[in-house]
């Protein structure tokens, strides 16, 4: 995978001196890796992959203090490994994790740091959408775009490796 391609860069700039924190699913493992090289290649000061949800209330509020940049794959390897669980126990458990993470999430939410959410879809979650024996494309890579920048360039890959202009400078090249 090219590594300059992978980075959701019209949602997160990563410049000189960024410090970005990737976190995902175990079957995001190439998206991350690819996203560290990207990031790296646009000069980031440090990368770090987590593939667990769970982390501690320390390292939280060290993210939120020190401002890293916060790309969240979302993408479950096993899409229904909750299915019947008892929904009162999820809750507590949802909340316990909400309070440890507490200051993150404020963080987060005013806006003191670049983060976006990536839809990294895993091959279980398509076959429990569409079925067993339904034919797909693997697409390890999916990007939304906000519109508006003026410094924003998108590039698309095809097949062939030939890159193809979708945004030049905030406008559509297509």
């Amino acid at each position: 995978m090219d590594a300059r391609h992978s980075l959701p860069s019209a949602a997160l700039v990563v410049s000189e001196g960024t410090r970005l924190r990737v976190v995902g699913e175990a079957p995001h493992r190439e998206l991350m890796r690819a996203i560290a090289r990207g990031a790296y290649e646009r000069g980031a000061a440090l990368v770090r992959l987590e593939y667990r949800d769970a982390v501690l209330k320390a390292e939280c509020d060290a993210f939120a203090d020190e401002g890293w940049a916060y790309p969240r794959l979302l993408g479950d390897e096993c899409p229904n490994a909750m299915e019947g669980a008892d929904q009162d126990r999820l809750t507590r458990i949802l909340r316990a994790w909400g309070k440890a993470v507490e200051r993150l999430l404020a963080a987060q939410m005013a806006s003191r740091f670049p983060w976006c959410i990536v839809p990294a879809a895993t091959e279980a979650w398509a076959r429990s959408v569409l079925g067993p024996s339904a034919g797909f494309n693997v697409s390890l890579v999916h990007e939304d775009l906000m519109i508006g920048s003026p410094s924003m360039d998108v590039t698309g890959v095809d097949a062939s490796g030939r890159e193809i202009p979708l945004m030049r400078r905030g406008d559509f090249a297509i």
